[in-house]
């Protein structure tokens, strides 16, 4: 499995967590990955440009949401593991 996968993994149970806030974010950052689609699946040149705009995106626009899924509710550290 590649990392783009990886990335994605916990998505669907970040939408069925106990905090509204991390489910909300979840599906917001959901949408973003559903936009783009398989980009493993691309050429080289698509799939460089796909996950150049992806990132882009998260660590603008999606930024909050980004933080939000990889932080602990309890101890508000960062999950490093997910």
């Amino acid at each position: 499995m590649g990392t783009f996968h990886q990335v994605m993994l916990p998505l669907p149970n970040h939408q069925k967590h106990f905090t509204e806030s991390v489910r909300t974010a979840a599906r917001r950052l959901q949408i973003v990955f559903d936009t783009y689609g398989n980009v493993a699946a691309k050429t080289l040149n698509e799939e460089t440009s796909a996950i150049t705009n992806l990132i882009q995106e998260l660590a603008g626009t999606y930024s909050e949401d980004t933080k939000t899924v990889r932080t602990h509710p309890s101890t508000g550290k960062r999950n490093e593991k997910e």
